[in-house]
């Protein structure tokens, strides 16, 4: 199976049981990256990257108009 439909569905099945919303994000980038041959460190690195620089761009912003 491909990596990116596992994980997809990793996180729609963890979100239709009303787990939380940010740890099934984090599941799926895990399986997806694990699945798709990447190794831990190389999936949380990729992962936490492309994550958290919106979140800091966007927060910033809130910072600024609040």
């Amino acid at each position: 199976m491909n990596a990116v439909i596992l994980a997809v569905l990793v996180m729609v099945g963890l979100s239709l049981a009303r787990v939380s919303v940010v740890f099934a994000l984090v599941a799926g980038a895990l399986v997806g990256g694990l699945v798709g041959g990447l190794s831990l460190s190389e999936t949380l690195s990729a992962f936490f990257l492309h994550y958290n620089i919106p979140l800091v761009v966007f927060g910033w912003l809130a910072a600024m108009t609040l």
